[in-house]
């Protein structure tokens, strides 16, 4: 994730540079920005694109952004960027995490706030999975408005599986394992510090060794 982040960063930097992209932001050009971001996320095959203001505001949107999208954290994102913190953080919509990036667009003063991102999709654990040869799960805290995954039909667990690299009945059984401390902590008890658990679970009869490890969480955005 990291090294995604990294080279997601560099090729925001890229056009941000780009003077007839700063042109066009300076001139209020609407049109030839969402150009630029269009052919910006073809070239890296990003599937968040969108330009906002230095102050936070979302201005020009590239594609189809995610139907619960909201601009909070991707405005912490942006003060964490200019304090001199990481560019990217992973965040979750409706259940669904993304890594996104923040890079700001200067003439020399900051005039914009390019974002970037990509889904952290069944693609991504099966990239993992290639490297380790283990299998892979992402999973999210749900909240009571979102919609479940397809992937889950069982209302009873605060926990989404947004991807994994397990077949479905095998994928739902891992929500049931996530360990009750996690649950606690993610809910009200911030006193518990946990960034990776080990666990010994049983799915379809087979015993695994599984590590939940902490991505994010950020009040209610939660990825494991």
């Amino acid at each position: 994730i990291i090294r995604n982040g990294e080279n997601l960063t560099l090729s925001a930097r890229i056009l941000a540079t780009d003077y007839g992209f700063r042109q066009a932001i300076a001139s209020n050009d609407s049109e030839t920005i969402k150009s630029a971001l269009d052919n910006n996320s073809v070239r890296i095959e990003s599937q968040i694109n969108m330009l906002y203001s230095p102050e936070g505001l979302r201005q020009v949107v590239s594609g189809n952004i995610p139907k619960y999208l909201v601009d909070a954290p991707i405005v912490n994102l942006i003060k964490r960027s200019q304090a001199g913190g990481d560019s990217f953080r992973t965040v979750v919509f409706n259940g669904v995490p993304y890594l996104l990036v923040a890079v700001p667009v200067k003439a020399p003063l900051t005039i914009a706030w390019i974002i970037t991102g990509f889904e952290i999709d069944n693609s991504w654990a099966k990239r993992i999975q290639d490297v380790s040869k283990l299998e892979v799960s992402f999973i999210t805290k749900t909240n009571g408005t979102m919609t479940k995954n397809a992937l889950v039909t069982n209302t009873v667990f605060d926990w989404n599986l947004s991807s994994t690299t397990l077949s479905k009945v095998s994928a739902q059984a891992i929500l049931k394992h996530v360990p009750s401390r996690w649950s606690q902590r993610t809910r009200t008890n911030k006193a518990i510090s946990i960034k990776t658990l080990d666990n010994e679970v049983t799915i379809l009869g087979l015993d695994y060794s599984t590590r939940y490890v902490e991505l994010l969480n950020d009040q209610d955005q939660v990825l494991i």
